[in-house]
């Protein structure tokens, strides 16, 4: 399988790849409750895109020892990938919840909403701020709702947020159109951003971040960052 590791460098040292994290089967009463499942566009995969260069998909595969379990691939592969990715009730004005047929679960539960993970110190995201979450597996949260301190995985004292997509329409600079999945984030004092996504291509590292600019110069020392953004997969 050809990939991009993406090992969050941020949150944890280091990590393996996961082989026992339970996956999770798509129920009809699942992680949306009473809100019907509506697929995302197209081929229902998540693509991870720099501006017109596509870098591949988002994989099941995610990285279990630290804190958080965290997904931390990108593949080539799309039998690979996070599949049938759906969300729980129709994108609007607000945020949703994200999930995916074999989505992985929060260990030793069913819960498998592709959320956001960030540590007690950094739940605070925004313009100038270099603070950034991983995308993990959580639990569903309402819209609108604050830094949940529930711990979710192996690390205590973690903040999840599980309703933080939304879908915007838009172009790159070839002129491609896509559907754009941005995630964002409640802050403590009710403040909502909306996030940046960076990857660390040679090294491995994908993170969430209010600025990226921000985040690059604090963190380039680990390598060059590179700016992304996730997409309904149109075809392959």
């Amino acid at each position: 399988m050809s990939s991009i590791r993406a090992l969050s460098a941020l949150l944890f040292a280091s990590a393996a790849i996961a082989g026992t994290v339970p996956l999770a089967a798509r129920q009809s009463n699942g992680i949306c409750g009473s809100l019907p499942q509506v697929p995302i566009s197209g081929l229902a995969a998540i693509e991870v895109w720099a501006d017109k260069t596509m870098l591949g998909y988002l994989s099941t595969d995610v990285f279990e020892n630290g804190p958080p379990t965290a997904y931390g691939w990108i593949t080539y592969n799309f039998n690979d990938a996070l599949n049938n990715v759906f969300f729980c009730g129709q994108p609007g004005s607000g945020t949703v919840v994200m999930g995916a047929d074999n989505a992985r679960t929060v260990p030793g539960t069913d819960s498998n909403a592709i959320g956001l993970v960030a540590n007690q110190w950094s739940s605070t995201m925004g313009s100038g701020n270099a603070n950034s979450a991983v995308f993990a597996p959580t639990y569903a949260s309402p819209a609108g709702m604050e830094p949940n301190s529930t711990s979710v995985g192996s690390f205590d004292g973690s903040f999840f947020e599980g309703s933080v997509w939304t879908v915007q329409s838009g172009s790159d600079s070839a002129g491609k159109s896509h559907q754009y999945l941005i995630p964002t984030w409640v802050n403590p004092d009710g403040s909502t951003a909306q996030l940046d996504i960076a990857v660390l291509p040679v090294q491995g590292a994908i993170e969430a971040t209010g600025d990226f600019n921000t985040f690059y110069s604090e963190n380039n020392y680990l390598g060059n960052w590179v700016q992304v953004k996730f997409a309904a997969a149109a075809s392959i």
